[in-house]
């Protein structure tokens, strides 16, 4: 590698405070026992916090901000039991904003894919879930897709089939939905896009442990975002800060409670942070 060499990237974010980062490019590949460092390692990536600081406001007439970015967007919504049917409202309220802020205002031909995760009531049926074999077969899992990055719907449409969306209760079984969201990109993805996977949720998953692994697998493919309800699990900001892509403090979003959650300043930050280019 030559150490002079740098690129350096524009600011994440138009505004609410991005980051700006720059790296070091491989300039010849490694040969022999050579070792490149990671793109992501102290040796060739830096980032500079605190650029585009000023506050996102929507032009005159409009409350919500909308994405001007080239983006693939897989929302995963959590429907377990344990959000109430105030909290369902809530997620797909939220849900339903953020594909109306994907119509772009110049455009833009944004892709949205949406999915529901629960899970079985039985420990057993879990395990099955988790670990699946051939008696798993045709076992419901809770893993619902609503829509697909190939499928032409357009972002009206979306939006009405999300809150038309019945509250399936449940498990959360948050590990098997994050798997889910490969063969969409594998099969329907851009590569010229920005691929990003964001999770709306009010608690523990059903497994920290295999929604660990899971987090780092699709996070080698995409942007993962967590947007956490605090209200009944004040303590699960911290495990989504480790699951989540860096910089955390733009892909952690967090609602102290549902009414939080559907408002117009947090669907703002969604969107601001979801998109580098808003309007």
């Amino acid at each position: 590698m030559t150490p002079t060499r740098l690129v350096v990237a524009t600011c994440s974010k138009q505004c609410n405070s991005g980051h700006r980062k720059r790296y070091r490019p491989v300039v010849k590949e490694a040969v022999g026992g050579g070792v490149c460092p990671d793109i992501r390692s102290r040796e060739r990536l830096q980032r500079d916090p605190g650029c585009n600081i000023g506050r996102c406001v929507p032009p005159e007439g409009r409350n919500i901000l909308t994405c001007n970015s080239e983006v693939d967007v897989v929302l995963l919504l959590d429907g377990s039991g344990s959000l109430g049917r105030r909290g369902w409202k809530a997620v797909t309220a939220t849900a339903a904003a953020i594909a109306m802020a994907l119509q772009g205002s110049n455009g833009t031909n944004a892709k949205l894919a949406v999915t529901v995760f629960s899970g079985p009531d039985r420990w057993s049926d879990i395990d099955k879930c988790l670990f699946p074999s051939r008696d798993s077969m045709g076992l419901d899992c809770g893993i619902k897709p609503l829509t697909h990055f190939s499928e032409n719907k357009n972002m009206d449409e979306t939006a009405k089939l999300i809150l038309a969306e019945e509250w399936p209760r449940g498990g959360t079984l948050t590990s098997l939905a994050l798997r889910s969201t490969i063969p969409e990109f594998q099969m329907s993805g851009r590569s010229d896009a920005h691929s990003i996977i964001i999770v709306i949720t009010d608690g523990r998953p059903t497994s920290p442990a295999h929604t660990l692994m899971a987090s780092e697998e699709v996070g080698e493919k995409a942007r993962l975002m967590w947007v956490p309800v605090l209200e009944y699990a004040p303590t699960i900001e911290k495990q989504m800060m480790e699951w989540a892509s860096e910089p955390k403090e733009e892909n952690v979003i967090s609602a102290s409670s549902f009414e939080a959650l559907s408002s117009d300043d947090a669907i703002n930050s969604i969107i601001s942070d979801m998109c580098p280019e808003v309007a």
